[in-house]
């Protein structure tokens, strides 16, 4: 008996080492998400900061070129934010684009068994206005696996598009894991759109 087929027979008839895996295996990939969402706050404050700056800049006496400069450094940040939001006339439209992106990471990881779900219509205290980003609640789920999992969640958080990780859990029961994250939209006109379709590198 080889050993690959030696670990596959223990592996069927021990259920502990099932669990045990399992749970190693979850605890380094909460532990790396922990890292990512660290990572994610530090650049949100660092845009928190910029805008408290933008907001300050009538009040606050200098040069004409040091409020240019800043005026400039606020306006290609908006810019790059927006690039990275989804568009399309509709919310259903914004979900579908969504979900679409979420499939395609889920099969290039490899996922077993995978499964997207997108949270219904939002409410109006949480829809967009025309000029702010609509956020889309979807959850990835698929069988447990290692490879899949440490593939899956960097190509999620390093998207070219705007989204963030919530929840990370995993069944021992079934032995499935789901992700949970809230990617953002903007709901409105298509001008000066940029593709949708560019997440299916």
């Amino acid at each position: 008996m080889t050993i690959a087929a030696q670990f596959s027979s223990e592996w069927r008839a021990n259920p502990r080492l099932q669990l045990g895996v399992i749970v190693i295996a979850a605890i380094v990939a909460l532990y790396g998400l922990l890292l990512w969402r660290d990572a994610l706050a530090v650049r949100e404050q660092a845009l928190a900061r910029l805008q408290r700056d933008v907001q300050k800049l009538a009040a606050v006496d200098g040069s004409e070129r040091t409020w240019r400069q800043q005026a400039e450094s606020a306006r290609s940040l908006n810019e790059s934010l927006q690039k990275r939001l989804w568009r399309a006339p509709t919310l259903a439209e914004v979900q579908a684009q969504v979900q679409d992106w979420a499939s395609d990471q889920l099969a290039r990881a490899g996922a077993p068994r995978p499964s997207v779900a997108i949270a219904g219509d939002l409410t109006d205290a949480t829809r967009g206005t025309r000029d702010d980003a609509t956020p889309v609640r979807v959850s990835l789920s698929f069988d447990f696996s290692p490879t899949a999992l440490d593939s899956l969640l960097p190509a999620l958080e390093g998207d070219e598009h705007l989204t963030r990780i919530t929840a990370l859990r995993a069944s021992r029961n079934q032995q499935r894991v789901e992700v949970t994250l809230f990617a953002y939209g903007r709901i409105g006109d298509m001008h000066d759109a940029p593709t949708q379709r560019e997440g299916k590198r």
